[in-house]
């Protein structure tokens, strides 16, 4: 089987270019050969492999009207591609923030056979998030209606109405199955009409040390709870600073491990300093390798309290396979995997004071809490790894290029259902 990937960047580098990478070589490995075709703005850091690219110019007024309808740039780079590589079936990726409308014509004039990842929200959310004010979980849909919720859509939303009309026109009476890392994002594109929606979960990378047996901890006496990923304002960093303040301010000298760098740090620097905590947050920067093993080692607890969507937390997986705990926050698919009283603790979004509670029971409560991750280590290694997830989409493809048809799964999944926290 021969795969043809289209993916639409920026120079930066996240999950979903780690994803692509990462099954690409798997499937190469098994003799599937693999082309990505990256549409890029700027110059990146990293690159796939088996990458083709057309570089695009920065985003701007004069590319937005460029973009109204197809560029024969685009379209003369992707037609030579697939002549060159003989595909058998077509995947998308990040797609609507690039090129969408030569994308659609060349997806509308082909006769392969399409699948999608959702790798976020922006398919059936004009910012991504599933979040109104107020912590009010949302039914998602791009429609008018976006443009008078309260959410910080701006002059954008006229244009994420019109990018996904022009993918309803084009691109979805094309996609043969919309592949989905949570059943909450499986639940969204399936009531807003992106069917089949296959829940198909991602995988967390487990080094071979790690799957053999989890790594000796070394916490030490000061309780270390870390944070792990992007520093941006939707990863709610901030909120674990306040709940650890008042940890703190009850006579609890608990400190908070940052590995990860982005935008929102100043700000997070800011307010450790206004709540006396600026020696109690500590930046360890990017984090790999033998140092994020170690970075790992020594915490107490791991914490994603993430207050918007989060599609797919890999965090959490890579902190339950090393068996250390972790808490998280109920949206999106952190509490498939952070199994409330069951593999971790969830507690409702930006709740600073839930959160110093639960962090607060891992503390008093070790052997609890070391359960709770000796049960996420075991889910890990039975439904979470490479490859579980290479056979899971290898058996998908085949019903694509099969004589059958993926089919519909009834009522769709649906997201966690929000409580009286969530939208107070």
């Amino acid at each position: 089987m021969r795969i043809l990937r289209v993916h639409g960047t920026t120079p930066g580098w996240g999950g979903a270019e780690d994803y692509i990478t990462n099954i690409s070589r798997m499937l190469e490995a098994q003799g599937h050969p693999q082309r990505i075709l990256v549409l890029r703005e700027g110059e990146p850091d990293r690159t796939f492999p088996e990458e083709k690219t057309l570089r695009l110019p920065p985003m701007g007024p004069a590319r937005l009207v460029e973009e109204m309808g197809p560029t024969d740039a685009v379209l003369d780079f992707l037609d030579e591609q697939v002549e060159d590589f003989a595909p058998d079936i077509l995947h998308l990726h990040n797609i609507l923030n690039q090129e969408l409308a030569s994308i659609a014509r060349f997806v509308a004039d082909s006769d392969l056979p399409v699948v999608m990842t959702g790798h976020d929200a922006t398919l059936v959310c004009p910012i991504a998030t599933l979040l109104r004010p107020g912590n009010v979980i949302c039914e998602g849909g791009i429609l008018p209606r976006c443009l008078f919720t309260g959410c910080e859509v701006g002059y954008g939303g006229p244009l994420m109405i019109w990018r996904r009309r022009m993918f309803d026109r084009w691109i979805l009476p094309k996609i043969n199955a919309f592949f989905c890392p949570s059943k909450s994002l499986a639940g969204y594109f399936y009531r807003n009409g992106y069917r089949p929606a296959v829940h198909l979960p991602s995988f967390a990378s487990i080094p071979e040390g790690v799957r053999a047996a989890p790594p000796t901890r070394n916490p030490g006496a000061t309780p270390r709870i870390g944070f792990l990923g992007r520093v941006e304002s939707y990863k709610g960093l901030d909120d674990l600073v306040r709940a650890v303040a008042r940890l703190r301010k009850a006579g609890r000298p608990a400190i908070v491990e940052v590995a990860g760098e982005g935008p929102d740090r100043p700000r997070v620097e800011s307010l450790a300093r206004d709540l006396g905590m600026t020696d109690a947050v500590h930046w360890a920067g990017r984090v790999a390798g033998a140092a994020k093993e170690e970075w790992l080692a020594s915490l107490h607890a791991l914490v994603v309290p993430s207050r918007t969507f989060e599609n797919f937390p890999l965090v959490a997986l890579e902190a339950l396979v090393r068996e250390i705990p972790v808490i998280g926050t109920r949206i999106g698919g952190i509490p498939e995997t952070v199994r409330d009283g069951i593999t971790g603790r969830i507690v409702p979004l930006s709740d600073a004071p839930a959160l110093a509670r639960a962090i607060e029971e891992v503390l008093d409560h070790p052997d609890r809490a070391t359960e709770w991750a000796r049960r996420g280590r075991r889910m890990v290694l039975t439904e979470y790894t490479p490859e579980i997830h290479r056979d899971r989409l290898l058996a998908a493809y085949g019903k694509v290029l099969g004589p059958g048809a993926i089919a519909d799964p009834g009522d769709g999944p649906t997201p966690a259902s929000p409580t009286p926290e969530d939208t107070r």
